[in-house]
């Protein structure tokens, strides 16, 4: 009989114990080279539920990417956690394997969900930060539409609304510092990945954007003209070197795929005589370049410099009828 009741009382605080699911987590540490210099990242961690006792640490190698996120290097780390959390959190510098130093953001019993898919930023506050992230290929523009209200501030990224356009021209707005949630935008920066770091609030509103956000496919509309941003190779095939990004038309029998974290330009179909491809440069108002013919529909009328010209048979005259390109 008291055997039996040991077992029942055992079985018992068993079936209490916590059950805890293995969570993959990712976590990120934002830190500049001239801190790291040629030391190696490390994350250090323990992952039971006494607050770090020692002996009960983990360690793991992080990772230099090639995000980038203000003027700080990004290392990552991803592990398997087993506890829903952790009771101590470090990252530390190496020297071979001799302990330089730390910094430790947790320092008792944290949930994962406070850090895993988070940045933790070594200088800028100090704090586990949530982002956006993005790639902006070697044409150095893409799209974005995050649910994240985003700060831009000294991001290396510009972001831009669209609210104009004239001819094959458009015209961008600039928006430096906060983004609030759900704004599509037009970026231009370097190649990379890039991490935006998001915030709680802003005050800040958006109006007159002529992008859109996407919804999976777009169809042409007789209503509006649509424009999704792609490659123009040039003609030169798989040299890379000349492509260039471009807004190019959807038309009728042919659409197109824009998720819903990225945008498309849509303009009333009665606003312009509407260009099969609008060329995006890194000028102030986005006017297309004269020498760039195959990015101007034929038969349309242009501005360039100020000046208006006009694409016939594959020529582009000034209203003088000169031949200029």
């Amino acid at each position: 009989m008291l055997m039996k009741k040991l077992f029942t009382i055992l079985a018992a605080m068993i079936l209490a114990l916590p059950v805890f699911a293995a969570t993959s987590t990712t976590v990120y540490y934002a830190v500049s080279s001239s801190t790291v210099g040629s030391y190696t990242v490390k994350l250090n961690v323990a992952m039971t539920y006494d607050n770090g006792t020692a002996g009960n640490f983990q360690q793991y190698a992080m990772t230099k990417t090639s995000y980038k996120y203000l003027n700080y290097d990004v290392y990552s780390c991803t592990y398997t956690d087993w506890h829903d959390g952790v009771g101590t959190l470090q990252f530390q510098l190496y020297s071979g394997d001799d302990w330089q130093s730390q910094q430790q953001p947790i320092g008792m019993w944290t949930a994962v969900g406070t850090y895993n898919g988070k940045m933790y930023v070594h200088g800028d506050g100090y704090t586990w930060t949530d982002f956006c992230s993005f790639t902006i290929s070697a044409v150095e523009w893409a799209t974005l539409c995050s649910d994240k209200i985003l700060d831009f501030t000294n991001a290396g990224v510009d972001a831009y609304i669209v609210t104009g356009h004239s001819g094959t021209a458009i015209t961008k707005s600039q928006l430096s510092t906060e983004v609030p949630e759900n704004t599509p935008l037009l970026l231009n920066a370097d190649a990379g990945t890039y991490f935006i770091k998001a915030i709680g609030s802003t005050s800040v509103t958006v109006s007159g954007n002529l992008l859109k956000q996407g919804a999976g496919s777009l169809a042409y509309n007789a209503t509006y003209v649509r424009y999704v941003l792609s490659v123009n190779d040039n003609g030169t095939g798989s040299d890379a070197s000349d492509d260039y990004a471009e807004f190019k038309k959807i038309v009728d029998g042919t659409p197109a795929t824009v998720p819903t974290d990225k945008a498309y330009l849509e303009f009333s179909a009665s606003a312009f005589d509407a260009p099969s491809a609008i060329r995006l440069t890194d000028d102030e108002n986005g006017a297309t370049d004269i020498n760039n013919v195959k990015a101007i529909e034929e038969g349309v009328k242009f501005f360039q410099n100020g000046k208006l010209f006009i694409k016939k048979n594959n020529v582009v005259y000034d209203m003088m009828g000169a031949v200029v390109k």
